[in-house]
């Protein structure tokens, strides 16, 4: 999710979050929160595990459109392969960060193909 849906959903801010405030809030102790917040980090809790990884800095930005699914893309699919959940983060952090270079969340070619 991301921070203004941890805010509107769970009436929580990303800088109020801790193990502490996450095990009073979350009464199912298997689950665990990956949180955007922008341009500024990415966040993930669980029970027994903070990490925060900070966003590098976009080169040029033309289109959100996507970046959270594309973040979503990379996480899952690094974190499914038994990586690191803070090289988890940095993989969805890449993801987003080519997604945003491109409008509406394009592919890099500009070929079309019309299907029949």
């Amino acid at each position: 999710m991301n921070s203004v849906e941890l805010e509107n959903i769970f009436n929580l801010r990303v800088e109020d979050l801790s193990l502490d405030k996450f095990i009073d809030d979350f009464f199912d102790l298997k689950s665990a929160l990956v949180i955007t917040n922008g341009s500024k980090n990415v966040l993930y809790i669980d029970k027994n595990l903070k990490v925060e990884e900070i966003v590098k800095p976009w080169d040029y930005l033309v289109d959100r459109t996507g970046a959270g699914d594309s973040f979503d893309a990379g996480f899952i699919s690094s974190w499914l392969n038994k990586n690191s959940i803070s090289d988890a983060l940095k993989s969805g952090n890449k993801n987003s960060r080519e997604c945003v270079k491109k409008f509406g969340g394009q592919s890099s070619s500009r070929e079309y193909r019309t299907i029949s």
